[in-house]
């Protein structure tokens, strides 16, 4: 989920699942309450590894994946 409210903004009880590139991604927000929040990695992965199928950088802040090695535990995981 994608959050550039400048606020307020109140999430509550919401839930993100299996997102590739992240789950809650808050980019310039302000004034912003997230509480009871559920998220749950990609099922699917190792294969492809992250961000496969997606390119990131359509929006400002998008995670970057070039600084992970292969070498890296966390490096397929989104």
């Amino acid at each position: 989920m994608l959050i550039e409210s400048k606020g307020p903004t109140w999430l509550w009880g919401t839930s993100v699942k299996h997102c590739v590139l992240y789950q809650y991604q808050l980019s310039s927000a302000q004034n912003v309450v997230i509480g009871l929040i559920q998220t749950e990695t990609p099922y699917f992965q190792s294969f492809p590894e992250a961000p496969a199928p997606f390119k990131p950088g359509a929006f400002p802040n998008d995670p970057e994946f070039h600084n992970y090695t292969k070498t890296s535990k966390s490096y397929t995981m989104a």
